[in-house]
């Protein structure tokens, strides 16, 4: 599957117009010694080349590269006190470390950028974060989460009335929908994205999606148009020399060859698969290649390059899915959440004493009118200040008791929440043990696993693997001690 991370990139023409102008005010600026604002211009300028060449080596592959073009324009945009730049910057270092398989960074990444784009009010800015963020939980098998945040970048892109953006949006949940099996809705949604990718005449969109289509008819078992869609998806993404997209389509028609028993034909394009994915960095990518090379060497008899292939596959597999990345990930949503709620919280002390300050510039008001009014008007002063008071105090009463019941509601739910994510932080935990649907096929024929626990976590869980010497082992075990 071809999930669609989004990269911010200036129009090239554009930026191309911006040097021109910036280029000839600072030949003003050198004669006339023009101020701060030419600098500003012009080093902003320089931040956008930078952001564009950083694109450029991410499509290439060249992620050194693009990180190094990144920072630099991070700490342009920095200097000046771009914020809007900032989180752009933020989030496209965050899509480099999402492709080397570096979760942990790249959730905090993007979060970083979240943050901003929220504080400056920058909707298309927001929901490139929150799909790219989608994109995590979707690797991470999370796809509830996924679903969430894909949905709500969607939305904001509808109302905004961004196409590519919406495009986008509607590629990745059906990529989600497809993970979990639903192909109706997945072909649904691809149809839609591809539909909206033709109109405005994005090719790397419909090249993701044209793959993606290609997947789906893999899995119903129509290899023919499967493999004629990867093959229009792959000529576009090479004549777009975007080689993770090549890399990834490369291997989904090698998949397919295997379906098929050509084990020859597989290794081939799984083998350049893997070559390409190693040499850019790119993790998922080289996971899946080693998997499909690992197979197809066992079929060919070629058992020591099949072990080569398995142990690569685990080293990488273990790394994406990894409990420092998984944890990272939580640890993550739980200090975003927090922070908007402190935000949130701030906001409402500042418009208490935005109250309070007004109520004490009335009665000072007040105090110094009647003070300058005639003896027969001071009873009646007298009684406003009573009632004053009385309204003050009262209004303090109900303030606080609002505080004290809203401080309450709020150590319930956040007990409430921790106990449900910390359950269901063991469950993933629990299945990142349990055999793989994959190892069981590749090892048994006839066989099927019952496994429906009595509560979220369950107390007995099977394994199985294939061990150093080439034994295949399969465990049944009851972990709550006593079997």
């Amino acid at each position: 599957m071809a999930w669609d991370n989004i990269i911010y990139r200036t129009d090239p023409e554009l930026d191309f117009v911006l040097n021109q102008k910036i280029d000839s005010l600072c030949s003003i600026n050198l004669k006339n010694n023009l101020g701060k604002q030419v600098k500003e211009n012009f080093m902003m300028s320089r931040a956008f080349a930078l952001n564009n060449i950083g694109s450029s080596y991410t499509y290439q592959g060249n992620y050194a590269k693009a990180i190094e073009s990144y920072t630099q324009s991070l700490k342009i945009k920095e200097e000046i006190g771009n914020k809007k730049g900032i989180a752009h910057s933020l989030n496209n270092i965050g899509v480099i470390y999402k492709e080397q398989g570096d979760y942990a960074r790249a959730i905090e990444s993007y979060t970083q950028s979240l943050k901003i784009e929220e504080e400056v009010g920058d909707k298309k800015g927001i929901a490139i974060s929150l799909n790219n963020i989608g994109g995590i939980y979707t690797n991470q098998g999370d796809y509830a989460k996924a679903i969430d945040y894909c949905t709500q970048s969607l939305k904001i892109e509808e109302e905004i009335g961004n196409k590519q953006g919406i495009a986008t949006s509607l590629n990745n949940i059906g990529d989600i929908y497809s993970h979990q099996g639903d192909n109706v809705k997945a072909i649904d949604y691809y149809s839609r994205s591809l539909k909206t990718e033709e109109e405005i005449g994005n090719k790397r969109g419909i090249a993701n999606t044209l793959n993606n289509f290609g997947s789906i008819y893999k899995e119903q078992g129509d290899y023919t148009k499967a493999i004629d869609y990867h093959n229009q998806s792959l000529k576009i993404k090479k004549e777009l020399g975007d080689k993770k997209g090549i890399s990834g389509s490369l291997n989904d028609i090698g998949n397919i060859y295997k379906e098929q028993g050509d084990y020859t034909k597989s290794f081939e394009y799984s083998q350049q698969s893997l070559s390409i994915a190693l040499e850019i960095g790119a993790a998922l990518e080289t996971k899946q290649a080693a998997s499909s090379l690992w197979k197809v060497n066992k079929k060919l008899g070629r058992y020591k390059e099949s072990l080569e292939m398995y142990e690569l596959f685990i080293s990488t597999r273990d790394s994406l899915e990894s409990e420092a990345n998984q944890k990272a990930v939580i640890r993550q949503e739980y200090k975003y959440a927090y922070e908007k709620q402190a935000a949130a919280d701030s906001i409402t002390s500042a418009e208490a004493d935005k109250v309070k300050d007004a109520l004490l510039t009335a009665e000072k008001a007040e105090n110094k009118q009647h003070q300058l009014e005639a003896t027969a008007q001071k009873q009646k002063a007298y009684f406003l200040y009573g009632g004053l008071g009385l309204a003050i105090l009262f209004g303090g009463f109900i303030f606080n008791r609002f505080r004290v019941t809203s401080k309450q509601k709020e150590i319930i739910e956040e007990a409430h929440k921790e106990i449900t994510d910390s359950i269901d932080y063991a469950e993933r935990i629990q299945r990142s043990f349990l055999a793989t649907k994959e190892i069981l096929d590749t090892n048994l024929k006839d066989y099927f696993v019952f496994f429906k626990p009595k509560n979220v976590v369950s107390g007995d869980f099977y394994w199985a693997d294939l061990l150093s010497n080439g034994t295949f082992a399969v465990v049944n075990a009851d972990s709550t001690g006593h079997g």
